[in-house]
């Protein structure tokens, strides 16, 4: 079984809360969004991790309280979080090395572009 069927899965299960399904959502986004910054060399702090979840945690409580769990609404919203993570990357300078470091500006940049971009903000 495939990672985004497991996921799907457990986001339809009903045996699941709506926390454990919001927190199921948040670590299969996790796992698109920090592979992209390896990817692209991109270092983020702590801290701007710690906002970058939140982001996500919203998206996934989004997500949950409109009950938008189906398969598609996962993709849509994983498409979605693609295109965040792309506009975050695409809004940090590279280091001579080549790397980048993701701060709070490529964020604010990314929300800017990308926004709304539903689950995750609707302004």
């Amino acid at each position: 079984m495939s990672f985004f069927a497991l996921v799907v899965a457990l986001l339809l299960s009903p045996q699941q809360s709506d926390l454990q399904r919001a927190h199921a959502m948040v670590i299969h986004w996790q796992q698109i969004v920090y592979p992209k910054f390896e990817d692209a060399r991109a270092f983020i702090s702590e801290e701007n991790t710690d906002i970058l979840n939140a982001f996500l945690s919203g998206g996934a409580v989004t997500s949950i309280r409109d009950r938008k769990t189906t398969a598609a609404d996962v993709k849509k919203a994983d498409e979605a979080i693609g295109r965040f993570v792309n506009a975050m990357i695409g809004a940090t300078p590279r280091q001579p090395d080549g790397s980048r470091i993701i701060d709070a500006n490529a964020y604010q940049t990314a929300r800017e572009k990308s926004c709304p971009l539903y689950p995750f903000c609707q302004e």
